[in-house]
């Protein structure tokens, strides 16, 4: 059982979103984003109409994501925990809500992907539930 975060969890959501019909109904996509979550840091790309590379970064090397996600790992339970639930959050919601935010980008023109592929992204995540997860 894949541990989040780590290159199994988010390699394993990268084959399950790749096998996802419904993902590719979403669109084209062309953007990287970082995930972090507390000290463990990732970059995931996006390109055509797949995921096609997962690695761990230094945090250093978030500045050349479109956009990264920050949220300490209980945020990132929370939010993974509530997409298996009836009343899921979105990332949308919870960059709204938590103080800050959670996106975040050293580029602003690069930063405004988000919005664009937000739902590619939640797609992404939503596939990954299929996973058994630990935290």
């Amino acid at each position: 059982m894949p541990q989040f975060p780590s290159v199994d969890w988010l390699n394993a959501a990268r084959e399950s979103v790749n096998n996802d019909p419904d993902y590719r109904a979403l669109g084209s996509s062309d953007y990287s984003v970082g995930i972090k979550s507390g000290d463990a840091v990732f970059r995931v790309d996006f390109e055509a109409f797949e995921c096609s590379d997962v690695r761990e970064i230094p945090e250093t090397d978030l500045r050349d994501t479109d956009f990264y996600l920050d949220m300490s790992p209980s945020q990132w339970r929370a939010y993974l925990e509530s997409v298996q639930s009836d009343a899921p959050q979105t990332l949308s919601d919870l960059d709204l809500t938590i103080e800050g935010g959670i996106v975040r980008g050293g580029d602003e023109r690069r930063k405004v992907a988000f919005p664009q592929y937000h739902l590619s992204l939640e797609r992404f995540f939503r596939q990954a539930n299929e996973i058994e997860t630990s935290f």
